[in-house]
């Protein structure tokens, strides 16, 4: 069992399986769940801004045959569960609207909850077992999560990963206009949508972005693998790139030059730690152009944008970007733990 994403109850080997200091996230607003205040019994749940503070965090944990607890990292004998003011019936637990509160485990039918609607590895619907409907957020920072049978796909993600970047291999080197790489686009364009949702990869403003691979897994070009499809293109012919890299707009790579010569077929290995933190994170490919008239006038030959909080399964990510105005292509190599 890998720590993230989340992966049961498809295959259970284990009573309970849990995942720490996780956030959740409604992807519409942006906002955060957040405890109201101190962990203890009735406080409720609200949406709020990131803050990355332990009333953001939750463990959660797998009871084959019940679903997920949702505790809070600040007690985790205090989960979320539905509420109920009148402790002669069950019929507030299952009322649409109800807000939802900590209250000190009990294994009570409403302290479980069941993520089995999953549209990406990290988003979820979550469900009262108890109630049957879902927990649920207008959208609006300050107000009371409850639940209702309107559906939020609530993302959920580990506190913290470490993104680096291992390397970089060219593949072809810039070189103006080709109208090659149209039809590279075209062959390659049509596995984006399957590699990102697929792996929870999240490219966002990344035009060049042409492809993504996960550690060899199933990405394909027609019926030809990514690594049978990249051996075709090398070429070893061109001149040399001058490439340097910026990491959110910084330049970071190489450190005491302005640039080194990559050729086709060549690897680079940067090994630089992207992030530790939640959020975007932008790796740029520069070609280094000192014109001796026109002077500086560097090409962009590929991009990237990662959402670090998607990044949820760990281990190695290939990542193949290119310019179609540049006819370039590089393979990046990018390591999660």
């Amino acid at each position: 069992m890998s720590n993230f994403p989340i992966e049961a109850p498809d295959d259970l080997t284990r009573t309970t399986i849990n995942f720490k200091n996780c956030f959740i996230r409604d992807p519409q607003s942006g906002g955060f769940l957040t405890l109201s205040g101190d962990a203890k019994d009735g406080t409720n749940l609200i949406l709020s801004e990131f803050t990355g503070n332990d009333n953001q965090k939750f463990l959660l944990k797998y009871y084959q045959g019940r679903g997920w607890s949702l505790a809070t990292k600040l007690n985790e004998w205090q989960v979320v569960c539905t509420s109920r003011s009148d402790y002669s019936s069950d019929r507030q637990y299952k009322e649409p609207g109800h807000p939802l509160w900590l209250w000190t485990w009990m294994n009570g039918g409403n302290q479980f909850w069941d993520l089995s609607k999953r549209y990406q590895p990290n988003s979820f619907v979550i469900t009262n077992t108890h109630s049957g409907i879902h927990m649920y957020a207008d959208g609006v920072k300050g107000r009371k999560i409850t639940q209702d049978h309107k559906e939020v796909r609530w993302e959920v993600f580990p506190e913290s990963a470490t993104l680096r970047l291992l390397e970089v291999k060219c593949i072809r080197p810039a070189s103006g206009i080709d109208i090659g790489v149209n039809n590279l686009v075209a062959e390659i364009s049509t596995g984006i949508g399957f590699a990102l949702g697929g792996v929870g990869l999240a490219a966002v403003g990344a035009s060049p972005i042409i492809g993504v691979s996960v550690g060899g897994a199933a990405f394909v070009v027609g019926a030809v693998s990514l690594g049978s499809w990249i051996a075709t293109k090398i070429d070893a012919n061109r001149a040399p790139d001058n490439l340097y890299i910026n990491i959110n707009g910084q330049k970071v790579w190489p450190a005491n030059k302005n640039y080194e010569d990559v050729k086709g077929g060549q690897t680079v290995s940067p090994n630089l730690e992207i992030s530790k933190s939640i959020g975007k994170h932008r790796v740029q490919l520069w070609d280094y152009d000192n014109n001796p008239i026109q002077g500086r006038n560097d090409d962009l030959i590929g991009e990237i944008t990662f959402d670090l909080g998607l990044l949820t399964p760990k281990g190695k990510h290939e990542v193949v970007v290119a310019s179609a105005s540049e006819d370039s292509i590089y393979l990046l190599t990018f390591l999660v733990t």
